[in-house]
């Protein structure tokens, strides 16, 4: 698509994806950290040639109702972001996505919402962030009940071993 609109040339595109295998990341990423194209000019490229909106995801502020609509288990696996329903129609609801083109993702999203799903275009890093700004605490306190388990654990055995010592 950046090529056929005239934003980099072939052999950009063939460092880019030399360098996307290497990295092991998305093209566009890889495009824009490199700098053979801007950001700005990539969602330009993008949201024309794929008939989707951009949406900039940095100060956004989501709703906890819709945020419990996608489990954080299928927020990670597709790398989305429920954005909120749309004005027009209470069936659609709008998400963010790096690849809005991902038709299994979308049908995933589909059947676990029970919506139809509008996939907006997103940047990984904005994404990734509100991602662990709205679901990360979920993973961080699971993380810190298995922590205080483990201690648990760790004291009821040393707690074992003294009592047998003293038997």
């Amino acid at each position: 698509l950046l090529v056929a609109a005239g934003a980099i040339t072939e052999d950009q595109l063939q460092e880019a994806l030399a360098l996307q295998k290497e990295k092991g990341q998305k093209l566009g990423k890889t495009l824009v950290e490199s700098g053979i194209i801007s950001k700005e000019l990539l969602v330009a490229v993008l949201t024309q040639q794929l008939g989707v909106e951009y949406i900039e995801l940095k100060g956004c502020k989501f709703d906890d109702d819709v945020l419990s609509l996608i489990p954080e288990d299928i927020v990670l696996k597709y790398n989305v972001m429920p954005l909120g329903f749309d004005e027009n129609n209470p069936n659609v609801l709008r998400v963010a996505m790096i690849d809005p083109m991902d038709i299994i993702a979308i049908d995933d999203l589909s059947i676990v919402t029970n919506c139809q799903i509008e996939a907006v275009l997103a940047m990984e890093d904005d994404l990734n962030e509100a991602i662990g700004k709205y679901y990360g605490n979920h993973q961080a306190m699971e993380a810190a009940e298995a922590y205080r388990k483990e201690n648990e654990q760790a004291m009821l055995s040393d707690k074992a071993i003294t009592f047998c010592a003293l038997s």
